[in-house]
């Protein structure tokens, strides 16, 4: 019988309103570890996007499983709340996809190909903010979500969060859940 598992997503929905908070942290944490074991993502990626399974397989090792030299250590990147909440939407929420979010794969896709031309990590970093800059548009739209929320008349019993089914990942492992 195969298990499911119900992923509590938050951030947009108002589960995690402070997303430099520990709770963002967490989440994003254990949401890294997930992408890492996903097997049908790249390709919903691909078609809810104009990219191709191979450029968005390219960016997921980039982003998520590959180390690499930053700051003088040879790691993998920290987790991030909010590219978790991209690759989140990019995936499995197509129809709430934001621009920040494919501004994120063309941006990863500029920096991989700096990188590969020998340019350093973090130069390629900058290079690629200045034609594809995640960090600006995300930031607007997070602002922009906390304004909204702070408006809004915070009924909401449940938080607002947002569960997705990961059940046709059918090659994870449930069971460490």
């Amino acid at each position: 019988m195969e298990k499911k598992l119900d992923l509590i997503s938050g951030g947009i929905s108002g589960a995690i309103t402070d997303i430099y908070s520990e709770e963002a942290l967490h989440h994003a944490e254990l949401y890294y570890e997930e992408i890492r074991h996903m097997t049908t993502d790249v390709e919903k990626i691909a078609r809810n996007t104009e990219f191709t399974e191979s450029q968005i397989l390219l960016v997921k090792d980039y982003l998520f499983v590959s180390k690499h030299e930053i700051f003088g250590g040879f790691r993998r990147f920290d987790p991030c709340f909010e590219i978790a909440e991209s690759w989140r939407r990019l995936a499995f929420d197509k129809e709430n996809i934001k621009p920040h979010d494919i501004t994120l794969i063309n941006h990863e896709l500029t920096e991989m190909t700096l990188v590969a031309k020998g340019v350093s990590q973090e130069e390629a970093h900058r290079q690629a903010s200045l034609k594809y800059n995640y960090s600006l548009e995300k930031n607007e739209y997070y602002a922009k979500l906390g304004i909204e929320q702070s408006s809004k008349n915070m009924e909401r019993t449940s938080g607002g969060i947002t569960v997705h089914n990961l059940h046709d990942d059918k090659n994870y492992d449930f069971s460490r859940w």
